[in-house]
């Protein structure tokens, strides 16, 4: 379970960006990360928030879908495009130039987005 191990270090992160009580905390996590959002919760709330300035925040997370760029065109689609039923070729492929050659975008990482605090 390395969601426990990737939740102590997002959580160091938020901890050296302030010393006021926090009250909601978004991370947003990559569809092609592999991590499983309900392990990497349960880590937070029950393991490293009871008895910090981070007890009883609001911890949101988001799903960041698998962003490309077009190799040939530079046209940018999302894994969101094909999910979603907005292409008629289940086949990955660029839906401007028809191109199947890309550079990842976003989508692999698990990030602070941003933390929220007691003014």
């Amino acid at each position: 379970m390395h969601e426990h191990g990737m939740a102590k270090d997002l959580f160091s992160i938020i901890l050296s960006k302030t010393t006021k009580k926090i009250t909601k905390i978004t991370i947003k996590i990559g569809d092609g990360s592999g991590v499983d959002m309900d392990f990497l919760k349960h880590s937070f709330t029950d393991h490293l928030f009871p008895g910090t300035i981070a007890e009883n925040a609001e911890l949101i997370l988001l799903k960041e879908p698998i962003s490309l760029e077009c190799k040939h065109c530079g046209t940018k689609i999302s894994t969101e495009d094909y999910e979603s039923g907005n292409t008629n070729n289940p086949e990955l492929h660029c839906l401007r130039c028809k191109n199947t050659v890309f550079d990842l975008s976003s989508g692999l990482n698990v990030y602070v987005d941003s933390i929220e605090t007691v003014e």
